[in-house]
């Protein structure tokens, strides 16, 4: 996940041309099942950040006490947020299971 966020950030750092730009990001969009909430999720469970830990600990308890009957575990293709300047906000977390 942080490889596909730094990857992200040096584009757009680099990239001169706007249309070359918007074209890498825009295969990178079709192709972001990478920033799916619950990869996201996972990765930050991972993160060296205890905050970032904890943060994913939260979402994830919070989720238990609100989806107890059944789990939405349909995977769709995320609206990946380009302008994120962590890779724990590329994507909405709140739309995990959409609570």
């Amino acid at each position: 996940m942080l490889i596909v966020f730094k990857e992200i950030t040096l584009v757009k750092k680099f990239m001169k041309s706007k249309s070359d730009l918007d074209t890498i990001l825009g295969c990178l969009q079709t192709n972001s099942y990478f920033a799916h909430p619950h990869n996201i999720l996972i990765a930050m469970l991972g993160d060296d950040s205890f905050e970032l830990r904890k943060e994913a600990v939260d979402i994830i308890l919070d989720l238990r006490r609100y989806e107890e009957e059944s789990l939405d575990l349909d995977y769709y293709l995320p609206l990946m947020n380009c302008e994120a300047k962590r890779y724990a906000d590329l994507c909405n977390l709140s739309e995990v299971n959409g609570r």
